[in-house]
């Protein structure tokens, strides 16, 4: 019995050493490619690519090498200092930056900006597959519509969310 304590735990012992081993660590900065070394936010995409939002740009990551986009070759962006990046359910990464918010589709690049009045401090999408934006007050994306929260109370009482045809509701 012994016998076998004894060789169980050599066993986990010499397994735990083992895959430790077994990662790379590889760090990359602005001289592996990257926009800036000052991160900001990190999202992989359904294809695999790594977004890295900056306070110099969006950079997309293949595995091997960065592509940098910044708003002198990319239409999409409206700031460089990129604060928050969310991928919704359906592939869509949302890009929040100082200036605004855009969403783009990271495999055709197609995207739409939607108008915060200034810089999204933050982005969060629900398991509804609601998208919560923080900017200069509070937005809500479902069912592909974009609306401003100004008052999610009612009453003390029950909140008030918006429905699918885009009126109130209180639950």
């Amino acid at each position: 019995m012994i016998k076998t304590l004894v060789y169980l735990c050599l066993f986990l012992s010499v397994s735990c050493f083992a895959s430790i081993n077994d990662y790379v660590v590889k760090k990359w900065s602005t001289s592996d490619g990257l926009a800036s070394q000052s991160l900001t936010s990190i999202v992989q995409d359904r294809q695999g690519y790594i977004w890295v939002g900056t306070q110099f740009g969006l950079s997309r990551f293949d595995g091997m090498n960065f592509t940098n986009y910044s708003t002198a070759n990319a239409e999409f962006l409206q700031s460089n200092a990129i604060n928050k990046l969310q991928l919704d359910q359906d592939g869509m990464l949302w890009i929040g930056s100082k200036s605004g918010l855009v969403r783009l589709d990271p495999r055709s690049f197609d995207y739409a900006t939607f108008n915060v009045n200034g810089a999204v401090h933050d982005i969060l999408a629900d398991k509804e597959g609601r998208i919560w934006i923080a900017a200069n007050g509070l937005y809500l994306f479902f069912n592909e519509k974009f609306i401003p929260i100004n008052q999610l109370l009612a009453n003390s009482e029950a909140p008030v969310w918006p429905s699918d045809d885009g009126s109130r509701t209180q639950q």
